[in-house]
């Protein structure tokens, strides 16, 4: 069995990223020693990553990941085995002994999870009974099997029952092999031609030598051929369909996004808000991301303190605080950035206005009306 860290590509098309280099991964590659690599998976695509130490290496433990389709995944290397795995975007199933991390933009753990991450940086930990960090805060919760926790920079959410797309995806990763295996049945089943052959070829030999009926063994081995032919042929139909049927299979957690595309000035930055993606929370609440990019236009280093300096008011004039967001707070002078505003709100809530200004000074703001809809999996 080949050592090191094997990254198999299991359906699609899977790439490989390294030194600023892509190469697209037609079966399998072994990747190097100390080398940080990235491996993305297209649409209906699906990669494998292991490692294989030698018995005598220093390595203990293990590691392995299942990266499904339209994800991003960084892996760094060691001799012969993987050090450390980064979620960069994506689903994917993960394992990973304790002395070896895994990290994406908001959790670190070790042990085995699914794990979902998020455009803007958010991420759901599921099925695990592993202890799980935020990466900023250090805050941590202890998961459950069936149960999902979701992690944003600085917040780490309560525990909820797992969504269904995780159980699914749990079935899925029994058929991940289904495509190689459709492969080996196939040419199972063309070399039999070959098997009978050589097969007639010893039987005349002995029927010649023992005086037995040659006919009468032909006729027995063909018969045996063709059950073992239509064996074969039966198992890489079924394997190609399930290989079909997982690359056909939807993961996402879909979230409604609305194009906004407007922009305000601000303490001299300007900040464009992209769009805002919807998702339901509970019965009452769904969390707005509100996607935001800003630019320092002033030769000044600025501060904002967005629980302090912008809110947004639905049209009961109720005021929504924003005490979430991955966005910077300090704006060096003549820089650009991008983040997110995280905000709970009522399910009837449609129409918003983003306020910008401390509470005794004047206001400028924008408004925000997310009565259209346009469901996508993310930002």
């Amino acid at each position: 069995m080949e050592k090191g860290v094997i990254v198999k590509k299991l359906a699609g098309k899977v790439f490989l990223r390294q030194a600023n280099k892509e190469k697209q991964i037609e079966k399998k590659v072994k990747l190097g020693v100390n080398v940080s690599c990235e491996i993305q998976t297209a649409d209906a695509s699906y990669a494998y990553i292991t490692e294989r130490s030698s018995p005598d290496s220093s390595n203990r433990g293990g590691a392995y990941l299942a990266v499904f389709p339209e994800s991003r995944v960084l892996i760094i290397t060691g001799r012969g085995y993987i050090k450390q795995i980064e979620i960069l975007e994506g689903l994917a199933l993960v394992s990973a002994s304790e002395n070896k991390k895994v990290l994406t933009p908001s959790v670190e753990f070790h042990g085995l999870a699914w794990v979902n991450v998020f455009p803007d940086g958010r991420t759901i930990v599921a099925h695990s009974r592993d202890t799980i960090y935020n990466r900023k805060t250090g805050q941590s919760v202890v998961l459950d099997i069936n149960k999902q926790v979701t992690f944003t920079e600085n917040t780490v959410g309560e525990l909820e029952p797992m969504e269904q797309r995780f159980y699914e995806a749990e079935k899925t990763c029994a058929m991940l092999e289904s495509a190689e295996v459709a492969e080996i049945y196939k040419i199972v089943a063309e070399k039999s031609e070959a098997m009978l052959e050589a097969s007639l070829m010893a039987l005349k030999f002995m029927a010649d030598q023992t005086g037995q009926d040659f006919e009468k063994l032909k006729e027995e081995a063909l018969q045996q051929h063709q059950k073992y032919k239509q064996w074969a042929q039966s198992i890489e139909k079924e394997s190609r369909n399930q290989a079909e049927t997982i690359t056909k299979k939807d993961f996402s957690h879909n979230l409604n996004v609305i194009p906004v595309n407007q922009a305000l000035n601000y303490q001299n930055i300007e900040f464009k808000i992209i769009s805002v993606s919807r998702e339901p929370k509970s019965d009452e609440i769904d969390l707005l991301s509100i996607n935001i990019e800003a630019k320092n236009e002033s030769n000044k280093q600025v501060f904002i303190f967005w629980n302090e300096e912008a809110r947004l008011i639905n049209e009961r004039d109720e005021i929504y605080s924003i005490d979430d967001y991955s966005l910077e707070t300090n704006f060096t002078q003549r820089t650009q950035t991008k983040g997110y505003l995280f905000i709970p709100v009522s399910k009837q809530d449609k129409k918003f206005i983003l306020q910008f200004g401390k509470k005794s000074l004047p206001k400028v703001e924008i408004e925000l009306d997310l009565t259209k809809t346009n469901a996508q999996g993310g930002d």
